[in-house]
């Protein structure tokens, strides 16, 4: 579901962009013709070459869109008439020439319009085209005239009427007719449906302008007549468009010769001539005989003159070879007879033909095949053109492409990229490549397109061949967040891929696999990509599934190397879930392996439910064990870390261990006896446990699970990086101490500054993620799932609920493809790339499948605080068009909290505040004692749209000081008053020891310690070991160098970097 705009779709129209082609991830989306959840596998566009015009149809075609929005698009919103009353009186008009151009509202009101079959869609003025239009009706066949006002015809006169029509886009043929009929007022549709014929129905197949009409139009009775424009279009075409209608006076008399007969042939074998055959008439205008009132006939191509016959003779048949000036194209051709006064009388009908070499068609299709390390290309040989016309096959030459996906105005499409080769006459080519195995799945696309001395087709026939890394097992796919999270494709004909919150992992999201809608039975599928099986010992499909009714079916098939596949076997389903397993050896032995799922579709309710497909290495015996741990704990927490052991055997697993250590330090050991049955899983919660004297710094974490009899040891261990992050606080300085009589008193001095200012700017995370952001909390109060944009273009987090995601607008796909800043300025950060959104939320209840938009409640909260009052800064932005006439202000609270970080705990600071539009920085005052400041999106439903956060400024660390805590070889010794500045250690043995004092803050926060290392010892008990050493006084003067005795000294010294007290 998404929130479009027209300037928005500006990413698109200002150029056309190229993706590469590579594995997608593709969001479930809801299907917009029905309503449906569903999921995307991954596209194979075979669109073929195609107009921005025809892009947007077969958009239309394929559900993506509806032609309502596709006129806004297209026609820059037009804007229209109400004029299309269905009866009028109109002006008449007693003198000729009637000249109607329909280009503006006023002219469009000189003529009638009648709904015959009152649907409500009519003809109707477009402002933006500057004509009449006829609209389609989606489910009625047209049957609405346009009529002139009544024009004054004399008996006797010959008149001529002619009117441009186009059709709006090409894509949708247009069909009309044109009559006329006496009346005296404004005529009925039933009194014009048997009017004279002006114009046999006609259907029209090309959006440019064309005149239709006729000359030579004789009445027997003078008084006003009336000229209708027919629309007759199919239902759910597009438009018709009807401008320039002129009558006029015409030079032909009752006297007149009728029309003649004409009659072409072209030359054969693609000879640039044909052979032109004219009957002359033998009756005149009024029906008599026509006597020697006939002098000459001249024939015309393309309205230029080629031939004159005369004398000519009443039904003399004239012939003539038209060579001259001939092209290979189609050509039009009519005749004009002339009385014996040199005056024209009637023209013959129109006769269209192709002449010459006609441009070749397109084979009927084409393969490209993986062939290891190149590619081979296959297609059927031409031998006709696309006119009908002749072409010479052995003259035929075939490019061969690569194709690039490109898009407008969100709707993908191929297009011609690199030439690879020409040959001719031939049905096939080999291309070398030798990265078919390399990167990222997905599809490449290839076409070839014909040509010859008659020049280029302009489309071509496509079509790819899967390329990238096979995949290495496991492979695990359980449609988490509705969407495949490996390159899956399917036929796109037959089978839907719809979303069924019937799960066997409790998600809530399987795959309903069943005919899609519309569709015609017949045999779907759904295919993996690429898949490495050698290393596996045992290669298994293992999926539950079950059947929709008694009619549901699935077969498995598999493929090696892009061979055709082959079935392995069918599935037994049942009502309810079961766990289905598959033997993949026999597709060993190749690069790579493919799986197909198929199923054959009698009716739309023959569907299979399938979930957590998993293609991986099935052993009897085999304990696997996956580790969650937290990026960061801060020095002297605990970071709570969760083991799960999963049996991926077959066999029921009774008893094994599981070590947890950190570094190489074993903490703790879980011996379990309780028993663990196939891909069951059992959760461990181990504690790490740091103190403030832990450097900052990685530490590894490993969890080792054993058991007997395991067969496979690569997954029976695991590991996580977790980061130990010191405290912000202020820490004490100068930490000293003097020792005499067995006591050791301990001097410090108080924080300088307790706190630290910091600026967040979120250019250290990772695009598109919306969960832990670094110390931020987030909650997503709304829970509704997270609309996008662009019709058809997705950012990566889209489609999934969450408060806020790193905003990466120069990378709005996450494959480093499209930067939609360029046409969307107000979308760019603050600063840098990267910044925070909130975006507007939908839910999709039983009653609505369309779905309904809610207000956004969206909270992002601080890291704790350090408890003072203090003044934060950030900066806010909205959506604004570049042309600043849309704008999308959001709504948001400022708050703090006391006490924790759920939402009871913080109350707001003022009221809603609303965003100004463009970046704007707010400052706002937090009171003594805040530990967490929360930013709130409450957009309503209706306005929320897109809120971005920017470089957060605020203070972290201590606040006032409570205690000092004393430390003496890391345990804790005591504490004293925040006033107090030494503390005094008692009954300590002669030894060395390390003293360490740190701040603890109002707010809990202890900084990290400042140390000092003291030596109380004897003089015989010291020893340099007979190295040299260098010795100064606590004040840093040297008073012994490179000593190997300490003989002679006593009181306080440094030696080896340690305060060393000698008595």
């Amino acid at each position: 579901m998404s929130k479009k705009l027209t300037s928005l779709m500006v990413i698109a129209a200002a150029g056309l962009l190229s993706f590469p082609v590579c594995a997608q991830d593709l969001v479930a989306e809801k299907a917009i013709l029905k309503g449906r959840n569903t999921i995307k596998s991954t596209e194979r566009l075979n669109f073929g070459n195609m107009s921005k015009e025809n892009i947007l149809i077969k958009a239309i075609e394929s559900g993506r869109a509806d032609k309502t929005e596709l006129e806004k698009i297209w026609n820059d919103n037009i804007g229209t008439s109400a004029v299309r009353n269905n009866f009028k009186k109109a002006a008449k008009v007693d003198e000729l020439p009637y000249i109607n151009d329909i280009s503006t509202e006023e002219k469009f009101g000189e003529l009638t319009v009648i709904d015959a079959n009152n649907d409500s869609k009519t003809w109707e003025y477009y402002v933006s085209q500057k004509c009449a239009a006829y609209k389609y009706h989606s489910t009625n066949q047209g049957d609405d005239w346009l009529i002139t006002p009544g024009i004054k015809l004399v008996a006797g006169k010959s008149y001529n009427f002619s009117v441009e029509l186009a059709a709006g886009l090409a894509s949708f043929p247009e069909s009309f007719e044109i009559k006329m009929v006496k009346a005296d007022d404004t005529p009925t549709a039933n009194a014009l449906n048997g009017g004279t014929e002006i114009v046999t129905k006609k259907t029209i197949e090309n959006n440019k302008y064309t005149a239709y009409g006729k000359e030579g139009i004789v009445v027997q009775e003078e008084g006003y007549y009336y000229f209708g424009i027919h629309a007759v279009t199919d239902p759910d075409k597009f438009y018709l468009y009807a401008k320039n209608i002129n009558i006029t006076v015409g030079t032909i008399t009752e006297e007149s010769p009728a029309a003649p007969t004409i009659e072409v042939t072209p030359a054969a074998e693609g000879k640039l001539e044909a052979g032109v055959k004219v009957i002359a008439p033998t009756k005149n205008v009024k029906g008599d005989d026509l006597g020697d009132n006939i002098s000459k006939i001249e024939v015309f191509r393309d309205n230029v003159k080629v031939k004159t016959f005369s004398p000519v003779t009443k039904g003399q048949e004239l012939n003539f070879d038209d060579k001259d000036g001939m092209t290979h194209a189609t050509h039009k051709y009519y005749a004009i007879p002339y009385d014996k006064e040199g005056e024209p009388g009637v023209k013959s009908d129109f006769v269209e033909v192709y002449v010459g070499s006609d441009i070749p068609k397109l084979p009927n299709e084409m393969t490209a095949t993986d062939m290891s390390n190149k590619i081979g290309f296959k297609w059927d040989l031409v031998n006709s053109g696309v006119q009908g016309g002749y072409v010479n096959p052995a003259e035929i030459e075939y490019d061969v492409y690569t194709l690039v996906i490109k898009e407008l105005w969100g709707y993908q499409y191929l297009d011609l990229d690199e030439l690879l080769a020409t040959v001719k006459n031939k049905d096939s080519y080999e291309h070398a490549d030798a990265t078919l195995d390399e990167g990222d799945q997905g599809f490449k696309f290839f076409g070839v397109q014909t040509k010859n001395a008659a020049g280029t087709n302009k489309s071509f026939v496509s079509s790819d061949i899967l390329v990238g890394k096979p995949y290495e097992l496991p492979l695990f796919e359980g449609l988490k967040d509705r969407k495949f999270h490996y390159v899956w494709y399917s036929d796109g004909v037959v089978s839907g891929l719809y979303i069924s919150e019937d799960a066997t992992d409790g998600d809530g999201v399987a795959l309903d696999f069943r005919m899609r809608d519309g569709a015609q039975p017949g045999q779907g599928y759904l295919s993996t990509g690429k898949l490495n099986l050698n290393p596996a010992a045992h290669p298994t499909l293992l999926f539950d599934a079950k059947r929709g009714n008694a009619n549901s079916n699935l077969a498995i098939y598999g493929s090696k190397d892009g061979a055709e596949p082959e079935k392995i076997t069918d599935v037994e389903l049942k009502d309810e879930y079961e766990k289905i397993k598959v033997d993949l050896s026999s597709l060993k032995g190749s690069r790579y392996a493919q799986l197909r799922f198929v199923s054959n579709f009698a009716a739309p309710t023959d569907n299979v439910i399938i979930d957590n497909i998993m293609v991986r290495d099935f052993y009897s015996d085999d304990l696997g064990i996956e580790m969650t741990a937290p990026e960061i704990v801060k020095a002297g927490e605990k970071a709570t870390v969760v083991v799960t052991v999963e049996n991926n055997g077959e066999n029921t697993c009774n008893s094994y261990t599981v070590d947890f250590y950190a570094g190489e330090r074993k903490i703790k050991t879980e011996n379990v006896t309780e028993a663990l049955k196939m891909f069951e899983k059992k959760q461990f919660n181990f504690e790490y446990e740091t103190t403030i004297f832990d450097e900052p710094g990685d530490v590894t974490l490993k969890a080792v699970v054993t058991s007997e009899g395991d067969l496979k040891d690569e997954n029976n261990t695991t590991q996580s990086i977790i980061t130990v992050k010191q405290s912000t606080a202020a820490a004490p300085t100068d930490l000293n101490g003097t020792e005499a009589d067995g006591v050791v008193t301990l001097t410090w001095k108080a924080p300088v500054n307790t706190t630290t200012e910091v600026t967040e700017d979120f250019e250290s995370y990772a695009i598109w993620i919306y969960e832990n952001i670094g110390e931020w909390t987030l909650i997503d109060g709304d829970k509704g799932l997270t609309g996008g944009f662009f019709q058809g273009t997705m950012y990566p987090s889209q489609g999934n609920p969450f408060a806020y995601t790193v905003w990466a607008p120069r990378d709005y796909k996450g494959d480093g493809q499209l930067d939609i800043t360029q046409a969307n300025t107000a979308m760019i950060p603050h600063s840098g790339d990267k910044a925070l959104a909130s975006i507007y939320s939908y839910i999709v209840p039983e009653d609505n499948p369309q779905g309904e938009f809610i207000p956004n409640d969206d909270w992002l909260i601080s890291p704790e605080l350090p408890g003072v009052a203090q003044t934060i800064n950030f900066y806010v932005s909205h959506y604004t068009t570049n042309d600043g006439t849309q704008k999308f202000p959001q709504t948001y609270q400022v708050l703090y909290s006391e006490t924790g970080k759920e939402v009871a705990n913080f109350t707001a600071i003022g009221g809603d505040r609303k965003t100004a539009g463009g970046w704007e920085n707010i400052s706002v005052d937090l009171p003594d004692g805040t530990k967490y400041f929360a930013i709130r999106n409450i957009s309503n439903k209706d306005d929320a749209f897109i809120f971005l956060l920017d470089d957060i400024t605020f203070s972290k660390g201590g606040g006032e000081i409570a205690s000092y805590n004393i430390y003496v070889d890391g345990e804790l010794y005591t504490s004293v008053n925040g006033n107090v500045l030494t503390a005094v250690i008692k009954n300590l043995e002669n030894a060395s020891h390390k003293f360490a004092v740190s701040a603890v803050y109002s707010n809990g926060q202890e900084s990290k310690p400042v140390t000092f290392i003291l030596v109380t010892t004897s003089i015989e008990n010291i020893s340099v070991d007979g190295k040299p050493v260098d010795i100064y006084t606590i004040d840093g003067k040297l008073v012994r160098k490179q000593a190997t005795s300490l003989e002679g000294l006593n009181g306080l010294y440094i030696i080896n970097n340690q305060k060393v007290i000698i008595k």
